[in-house]
Order: structure tokens, then C-alpha cells, then sequence
């Protein structure tokens, strides 16, 4: 289980990473319209979530909780960012 929350921390740690390399692609322009204020917010969550599950992880874990709940806490931000590309399609 260590290797796989091990891995889980690295794979949120680099899509937070890769997530704040093309936030202004993502956000287009922020700063020149207002009213995707609500995106922007929605993506600092995302990004926030990417930071704090493994912690939260790692913290569960160490108190001796259950493998599925420790491996989906850690896995929620990638199932979460899978979800929201295979529905892409649908949103556009």
C-alpha cells in the first residue's frame, strides 16, 4: 500500500504542477473578464485538492484507516481529473 500512496502523491503533486504551468490557458486571461470568476475559483479548489489529499492521505493512513478509504482519498484528484476529461465532450 506504501508504494502505491507513494505513487499517488507524486501523480497529484505533478498534475497540481502541471495544472499551475497552464492555468492561463486554462482561465484565458483572467484578469481581462469577469465573469469566470467561478471558474477560477473552481480551479484554485482543483488545485488545492491535488495539494491536500495526499496529505490527507498520508495522515489517514497513519491512523490506521482502512486501505480503500487511505488509496481513494490519494487517488480522488486523478479520478476526479479523468471524470472531467472523459465528460469534456459533453461540457463544450
Amino acid at each position: 500500500m506504501i508504494a502505491a500512496l507513494v505513487i499517488a502523491t507524486l501523480a497529484d503533486l505533478g498534475l497540481a504542477v502541471l495544472l499551475v504551468a497552464v492555468s492561463g490557458f486554462m482561465l484565458q486571461g483572467l484578469h481581462n473578464s469577469g465573469p469566470v470568476m467561478p471558474d477560477a475559483a473552481l480551479f484554485v479548489a482543483y488545485v488545492a485538492l491535488c495539494f491536500v489529499a495526499p496529505v490527507a492521505a498520508w495522515i489517514l493512513r497513519a491512523r490506521s484507516v482502512s486501505p480503500g478509504l487511505v488509496l481513494s482519498t490519494a487517488y480522488a484528484p486523478l479520478l476526479l481529473a479523468a471524470l472531467v476529461l472523459a465528460a469534456e465532450p459533453l461540457l463544450v
